[in-house]
């Protein structure tokens, strides 16, 4: 009688040990919920666009800030997220398993109890729960990539807008230095002349002016593009001054 017993508790142990190891892979199967619109990881867009060339072209502005813009990538990480959760929302709960001994000798043997329980148990939800949670968990990540679509968009169009306004200031910049250069030698003609007598006082005085106005200028938009350069930076999550 005692061996049938343990043979009878070698078996259960062994269903038992199944049980918990092949019960994480009873899930409802569903084609629609996951392996749609996956995203590269950020492992595999390291790398994958720089701004290596000498000249920056709005392409590769576009190109960096898709893979390294921090609106971007925050909104790429909830898409992934989302995209694991109707898997786990469709699956089972785990399954248990639970023992109990009456009057059980201090070594914990169990073929020396008196009486030895084992129960195994699963929750099983109502027909077609599991698959409407699914399917609600699937709806919810196609609204990130939505959001992911938006946001893309949305940087795309601050890039175009920083990186021309960028553009405008080394265009500008490159124009009131080359008037600076030119007022500089009306200047110094007009201190000459006025050496010899050809021009007034007034005359060296209006160029000077006209100097120090030019001066100002390039100033003012040498600041500006220290600004576009870092509001393109903040855009590409790079430093100011890089």
């Amino acid at each position: 009688m005692s061996k049938i017993r343990s043979k009878r508790v070698r078996a259960l142990l062994i269903i038992g040990l199944c049980v918990c190891l092949l019960g994480p892979m009873l899930v409802f199967s569903s084609p629609n919920l996951t392996g749609e619109g996956q995203y590269p990881t950020t492992d595999e867009t390291e790398g994958a666009a720089s701004l290596t060339g000498e000249v920056l072209t709005i392409e590769a502005a576009l190109g960096y800030a898709r893979y390294h813009n921090p609106a971007i990538g925050a909104a790429r990480s909830r898409v992934q997220a989302a995209q694991k959760v109707p898997a786990q929302a469709s699956a089972y709960e785990d399954p248990m398993v639970t023992w109990e001994a009456w009057n059980s000798p201090g070594n914990f043997r169990i073929d020396e109890a008196e009486n030895n329980i084992f129960r195994l148990s699963q929750k099983i939800p109502f027909p077609g729960k599991l698959r409407l949670k699914g399917e609600m968990a699937s709806k919810d990540a196609e609204k990130t990539e939505a959001e992911l679509n938006a946001e893309e968009i949305d940087t795309v169009a601050q890039v175009k807008k920083a990186y021309y306004a960028l553009w405008l200031v080394y265009r500008n910049l490159e124009v009131y230095r080359r008037d600076q250069e030119l007022v500089t030698q009306f200047a110094r003609i007009a201190e000459q002349k006025y050496a010899v007598g050809q021009v007034s006082q007034t005359d060296v005085l209006r160029a000077q002016v006209e100097l120090t106005r030019m001066i100002n200028r390039v100033t003012t938009e040498t600041l500006a593009l220290a600004k576009a350069q870092a509001r393109l930076n903040a855009l590409f999550s790079r430093p100011p001054e890089a």
